[in-house]
């Protein structure tokens, strides 16, 4: 209904061939989420509350590791020193794109900070999944274990923040726009790119919706009182890593609208980066504590491999019928010359002596009659 409900908006698009129908069912899906989102999930929920409701669980909710964090800006306070200074820092980034700085430098910028977000506070999560190194420190000056998680959280969202401020500063730098430029293609791509980075919203809401606070922040890394199972709901229905794939579309969508390679380069980079902290850090601490308990492949993931399993099996079926085809077929043919072959070596024999008769003729010498030296 949400999804492929409206194919037939965009297929009418496509039969006219006009871009005011396909806004116009842009449009309208768009409102289709906004009631979604707005008024049918609310009601879901509070009607039949939480579907996934184990009481063997432990809330960390209930272990005072959660507050009202700030999640990017969400539940932002500005009576928070920690949520102010991350004010700041953003404007200051941001304050670069109204000077003229040279391009390289908004370049250096995104590299700079996902090198800081994902190698460097992965590499802090390594080793505080390894050995506490985290949160020894902290004890050993004296903070408790929720002090240095709650510092941890705060690192980690000014981190990921100043990531997306910095590459859609630097998208923004490099889109070059101008009424001249402004051709159908040019409309497309920016409607495109709209819809990816519209992608890459809801991905992280659902997302966060699925993880909570507690896996946002990576708790499972701090926090000794794990969920005891693991539950594939929302979006995680679909995809093991919905941050590492969907959670991008908005960097690409960033790269249609700026029209530019180097920024679409950009996204390639900090996708690539993702995947390596997924790979070395997030996956081995995943396994080393829920073993056997985590989905070897994603819903999505498996559908597609048992339709591409299906139409394998059903072209080795084809195969194999066109197989025995071709043999009864030889087989038929041969009997039919097997009957036929008499007959054929009969002609064969004749048409070899008709041949041989002619040839002999062409070869005879012919004799010269007297009449024709008696008339010289």
């Amino acid at each position: 209904m949400y999804t492929i409900g409206y194919a037939f908006f965009y297929g009418a698009s496509l039969i006219a061939q006009s871009y005011t129908v396909l806004y116009v069912s842009l449009f309208g899906h768009f409102c289709q989420l906004l009631f979604l989102g707005i008024v049918e999930n609310p009601h879901i929920e509070k009607t039949y509350g939480d579907m996934v409701n184990d009481k063997d669980d432990i809330n960390p909710a209930q272990t005072g590791y959660f507050r009202k964090d700030l999640i990017v800006f969400k539940n932002i306070n500005l009576l928070r020193s920690s949520d102010l200074f991350m004010i700041v820092i953003i404007a200051y980034n941001a304050q670069f794109f109204f000077f003229s700085v040279t391009s390289a430098f908004y370049v250096w910028q995104v590299v700079v900070w996902r090198v800081i977000h994902n190698v460097v506070l992965g590499y802090i999560l390594y080793l505080q999944g390894t050995r506490r190194w985290w949160t020894n420190k902290f004890t050993k000056m004296g903070f408790s274990k929720t002090e240095a998680f709650e510092e941890w959280k705060r690192i980690y969202n000014l981190s990921l923040t100043i990531n997306h401020i910095v590459f859609f500063v630097c998208a923004l730098k490099f889109t070059e726009l101008s009424w001249e430029d402004v051709t159908t293609s040019y409309l497309i791509k920016q409607t495109l790119g709209l819809c990816l980075v519209a992608l890459n919203v809801w991905s992280s809401v659902s997302t966060y919706e699925v993880l909570g606070e507690f896996g946002w922040f990576y708790g499972d890394f701090f926090i000794s009182e794990i969920p005891s199972k693991l539950y594939y709901t929302g979006i995680y229905r679909f995809l093991n890593n919905p941050d590492s794939v969907t959670g991008f579309a908005g960097y690409y969508g960033l790269a249609l609208f700026s029209d530019s390679w180097i920024v679409f380069g950009l996204a390639l980079f900090s996708q690539g980066c993702h995947y390596l902290f997924i790979k070395y850090v997030e996956r081995p601490h995943m396994f080393a504590l829920y073993g056997d308990k985590i989905r070897t492949e994603a819903g999505a993931e498996g559908a597609i491999k048992e339709i591409v399993k299906h139409e394998l099996q059903r072209t080795k079926s084809l195969r194999q019928k066109a197989k025995k085809l071709r043999q009864k077929a030889s087989e038929k043919i041969k009997a039919n010359l097997k009957d036929l072959s008499p007959g054929l070596k009969k002609s064969v024999e004749l048409v070899k002596s008709a041949k041989e008769k002619a040839s002999n003729i062409v070869r005879r010498p012919r004799p010269i009659s007297k009449e024709v030296f008696q008339s010289e």
